[in-house]
């Protein structure tokens, strides 16, 4: 239940996503203690061990990927409906969590809007039991059957691994089955009876409340800014733990409440539960391209219990009860019959791009745009795995000019700086982009996902402050994004790197964010076009979004009073008074929900204040701004419009927009130099 409340908005329980962590310590101890009796009796079987885990996990998974199937065709765009094709195959071959490990770039979207996401424990607990029982057997073979002392050691390495990588590669820490392996070894323990019984009734009431305090602890503390899974997870893990040890001595008040029927039923349903409630919930953001209401998140609960109740009803039940008499190999056979067929769908979603027959060609062109990004990122724009040396960074404009403008920021520079190359390679100059996903320009940073961040920006911030050709930084973040996530380092280190550029005789430009909305552009216009609706009708409240931006406005305004650096509010350039608009009449001016489209970076350069052609004292800029949108999404004046920015042969190597060359930089740099 703490699941569903935190996929439904985690603002409910903060800390909910801990309920699969108590799940993993209730299977390894469940499992285990069916393996270890059946071990000890002589009645193990690793085909019938195999045979209750297809009957348990099979036909309820099947019910639930088919269904999600016929919603993905009426709800899903091409892209989305390729990578759900994608996840559909991992999920019922059990490799989803390596799978959704790979899709964490920006590229992939965003983790609430995948309808399988959920399945990525599925396959950690599968691919766990795979392995575990032929540990067992190894243990009674070749170590005596000392179960306890082999399982703990494996645990303590598996805890000490997850440490080591959540340094390193932290979604692998939460991902993969080896990091996982000491939660569900915590249940294992208490089944190899590595803990001594409780047998008093006022030693199993102590036990059981500790436990629950610290479940109840890790729901209101732990949240998305919290690091995960490490030692963090044991407080929820050891609660479980100790509840159910208590539980296992004999009664205590915890067991009680556990024992009522209405929550003994949800226990009874609760897998079914786990399966329908993310999809569901996805569904219907898809549906309505937005965060639900409170009354649309009440509508999704109801039908999750629905389905999961008619799931556990005449899916699960039946299949689990089936006769285990007959020939053994049948239910194999079944189940890689059914795996199969579900696995050439989601095959055939992938081959065919995503099955865009579904769509007319109108709402095709709308759900294109989710591909105008820049072209150049993968060359140019550094992540978590990439690093660009700053002597390489990429440089849009005149071919051959020399940069006297850098962008530095996160991915939020990745396009506009393709909007800005184009506005100056009209001036005869050219703009360098150092932008990395999930970094943005502050001293002494490191966000949760980019522990090598901080070093990044140190690299930057000398070469530019020792860089002579460049005249003006502008500073480009998706500064929102961090509030959760050491938000007074950021702020402080921002402010040091805009002081510190401004004092080594940088002009300094602070980019305030844009508007951003709750679901990808591309996809709501798309699907509003499927539905004869008018792709005008996506829009945000500007006071919404001034709401909701008040905290970064204030902590920018800070560092711009500190560093005397030029302010510019995007704001003013892509909404009008009352509304930001994502479609302009022409084009989608976002790829996703929070980046610029080359098309929307176009329109915000053309309004930008004059950066290029100081030198040559060029002050025509103001002939080629845009003025902010109406509600009609056409300008407010019809100022003509600066056709120069497409003009052929002006952009680098030949005339592609966004296409940029690498200028190598002379070695030592000096500012002599």
């Amino acid at each position: 239940m703490p699941v569903i409340a935190y996929h439904a908005n985690n603002a409910l329980v903060p800390g909910g996503f801990i309920g699969v962590d108590i799940f993993f310590v209730i299977s390894g101890f469940l499992i285990t203690g069916i393996i270890l009796r059946e071990l000890q009796a002589g009645e193990f079987s690793l085909q019938d061990f195999y045979l209750r885990r297809i009957r348990r996990i099979f036909p309820a998974l099947f019910f639930m990927l088919s269904a999600a199937f016929i919603a993905g065709c009426l709800l899903l765009s091409p892209q989305n409906m390729t990578e759900f094709g994608r996840t559909i195959v991992s999920s019922v071959l059990f490799f989803s969590n390596w799978q959704f490990m790979q899709l964490t770039d920006y590229f992939d979207g965003t983790s609430d809007l995948k309808p399988l996401l959920h399945t990525w424990s599925l396959a950690v607990e599968e691919q766990f039991y795979i392995v575990f029982p032929l540990l067992l057997l190894l243990v009674r073979k070749f170590f005596k059957g000392r179960f306890a002392t082999v399982i703990l050691a494996v645990a303590v390495l598996s805890l000490v691994k997850c440490l080591w990588v959540l340094t390193q590669a932290p979604v692998a820490a939460f991902y993969v089955a080896q990091n996982r392996a000491y939660e569900l070894l915590i249940g294992a323990l208490l089944a190899a009876g590595a803990v001594p019984a409780l047998s008093g009734r006022g030693s199993r009431e102590v036990a059981a409340a500790i436990g629950l305090a610290m479940i109840a602890t890790s729901l209101i503390i732990f949240d998305n800014a919290t690091v995960f899974p490490g030692f963090n997870a044991l407080l929820p893990c050891v609660g479980a733990a100790l509840i159910i040890h208590a539980g296992s001595g004999g009664d205590s008040f915890v067991s009680r409440a556990l024992s009522l029927p209405p929550v003994r039923y949800i226990g009874a349903i609760s897998y079914a539960l786990y399966l329908w409630h993310w999809p569901v919930l996805v569904f219907a953001r898809h549906y309505t391209f937005h965060d639900l209401t409170p009354a649309q998140i009440v509508a999704a609960v109801a039908f999750t219990f629905l389905m999961a109740i008619i799931s556990h009803r005449f899916v699960e039940r039946p299949f689990r009860k089936a006769s285990a008499s007959g020939i053994r190999w049948q239910p194999f056979v079944v189940a890689g019959s059914c795996a199969a067929l579900l696995a050439s769908v989601g095959a055939a979603a992938v081959a065919s791009q995503g099955l865009p027959q579904r769509f007319s060609a109108q709402t095709l062109a709308m759900y294109a745009y989710s591909k105008d990004f820049n072209p150049q990122r993968g060359a140019c724009h550094g992540g978590r795995n990439k690093r660009i040396a700053y002597e390489d960074s990429c440089i849009y404009g005149e071919r051959g000019a020399a940069p006297k403008v850098a962008i530095w920021g996160d991915s939020y520079g990745a396009e506009l700086v393709v909007g800005l190359g184009e506005v100056a390679a009209n001036h005869g100059e050219s703009i360098m982009q150092i932008t990395s996903s999930a970094c943005p320009p502050a001293l002494r940073y490191n966000p949760r996902i980019r522990a090598a961040c901080a070093v990044h920006n140190d690299e930057v911030y000398a070469k530019l402050k020792s860089d002579p050709r460049i005249r003006d930084v502008l500073l480009v973040g998706y500064y929102g994004e961090y509030q959760q996530d050491h938000w007074e380092t950021l702020s402080v280190g921002l402010r040091e790197a805009a002081v510190g550029l401004t004092q080594a005789g940088k002009h300094v430009v602070l980019v305030y964010p844009w508007p951003t909305f709750k679901y990808p552009v591309p996809m709501a216009l798309g699907a509003l076009v499927a539905r004869n609706e008018s792709p005008y009708d996506y829009s945000l409240d500007r006071q919404d979004f001034i709401r909701e931006d008040a905290n970064v406005a204030r902590m920018l305004d800070g560092v711009a009073q500190a560093s005397q650096a030029q302010r510019i509010s995007t704001a003013d350039m892509l909404c009008d008074a009352r509304e930001c608009k994502a479609f302009d009449g022409a084009a989608a001016l976002y790829w996703d929900e929070f980046h610029l489209s080359v098309a929307g970076a176009r329109r915000l350069a053309a309004a930008f204040p004059p950066l290029f052609g100081k030198d040559q004292r060029v002050a025509e800029r103001s002939a080629s701004h845009v003025p902010p949108l109406t509600q009609s999404g056409e300008s407010s004046k019809q100022a003509k419009p600066d056709t120069s920015l497409t003009e052929p042969g002006r952009v680098l190597n030949g005339g592609s927009p966004g296409n940029p060359v690498r200028l190598a930089l002379p070695q030592p740099l000096t500012t002599a130099r």
